[in-house]
């Protein structure tokens, strides 16, 4: 009888568990179209089906008595919250965490290992939710001001990330690794250390073109130019709740942006630059009209090309607050104090 009873709570908990799972794949895949996550939540659903399995379907089923169960007619507690597909979702991953707790206590009683995968997708849960529903993306990259390119035509591969770590601690908030030479193999171990690298220190980390890169090495998300992957595309292929930039050249090209709503976009050249040599120069007009429409928008601006230490104070003059920065940095003489000083006037405004 008492075991019964346990088989009966183990099967209202699947199914609970089952029904929560459901909410949070139809949420990834019609409503933020996340084809990575959906994925991620279909394993789950492979390991609800092996903890059936462990279980036993057959004694699952025979404990199931609905008829009889006490509960069936209380009423659900009333909720005057605004229905959304957010709130709709988080409530699935309550449900669904609940369930899985409770499976995991009460399969201790019949079959162990069952716990320990109960226990194990409960925390993998817990961690998804997080990152699906923590800081969102643009409010974690508004928050940087001093975002740096790096690559392998201006610091060799073998001394990157020992500058790259020099470069954060002196002031540098995003890196983003922008590698044109090196072979795949190459250009993954490279970004791997970087990745891990700026974990270890808190900072951001973009992978420039590569959305399988930046998959490979879970950074924080990816930076593409006007003839690269869409934005939607890149979404479906690293997530929704990671960073995607997109640069801009004109206004024609930011109206288009907005349209595709990345995390943050590019704005320039503001100045010569010799990091793209053939990219014609924006000029200051166009950036100080692209600030204002994306101050109006609420998306976060990174101004770029050929901004030095000289002409920042142009910039900042006409709203700009956040920049990117490569060769007036790792040409310097000095790309240590170089960043702090970029990194101090970015800090006062001038």
């Amino acid at each position: 009888m008492l075991n019964r009873s346990v088989y009966r709570i183990l099967d209202a908990n699947l199914n609970r568990a089952r029904e929560g799972l459901r909410v949070i794949e139809e949420y990834l895949r019609f409503v933020r179209e996340d084809q990575r996550n959906s994925w991620q939540v279909k394993q789950w659903r492979h390991t609800l089906r092996e903890i059936v399995e462990r279980l036993g379907a057959e004694k699952l089923l025979a404990a199931r008595s609905a008829d009889t169960d006490v509960g069936k007619d209380l009423p659900s507690p009333s909720n005057s919250a605004k229905i959304t597909p957010h709130a709709i979702t988080e409530a699935g991953f309550k449900r669904l965490q609940e369930a899985l707790r409770v499976i995991e206590e009460y399969s201790a009683v019949v079959e162990p290992l069952v716990n320990h995968l109960a226990g194990k997708m409960r925390f993998e849960i817990y961690q998804f939710e997080q990152k699906l529903f923590g800081i969102n993306p643009r409010s974690r990259f508004a928050q940087a001001r001093l975002y740096l390119l790096i690559g392998t035509d201006f610091c060799p591969a073998e001394k990157m990330t020992d500058l790259a770590s020099s470069l954060l601690d002196a002031g540098a908030d995003c890196l983003q690794l922008r590698e044109k030479t090196l072979p795949d193999n190459k250009f993954l171990e490279l970004a791997d250390k970087l990745a891990n690298l700026c974990r270890q220190k808190n900072k951001l980390f973009i992978v420039n073109d590569r959305p399988d890169i930046a998959l490979a090495v879970d950074a924080d998300g990816v930076h593409v130019g006007q003839d690269d992957f869409p934005v939607d595309v890149v979404r479906q292929l690293i997530g929704s709740e990671n960073i995607i930039g997109l640069s801009t050249h004109s206004m024609d090209q930011l109206k288009s942006a907005i349209q595709a709503d990345p995390t943050y976009i590019a704005i320039g050249p503001a100045f010569d630059t010799t990091t793209k040599p053939h990219e014609k120069t924006a000029g200051l007009g166009y950036i100080a009209s692209a600030l204002a429409v994306m101050k109006e928008q609420g998306i976060p601006a990174v101004t770029i090309g050929g901004i030095t230490l000289e002409n920042l104070p142009e910039l900042i003059a006409i709203g700009a607050d956040r920049i990117a920065v490569c060769s007036a940095i790792l040409a310097a003489d000095d790309p240590i104090k170089q960043t702090r000083t970029f990194s101090e006037l970015l800090s006062s405004g001038l």
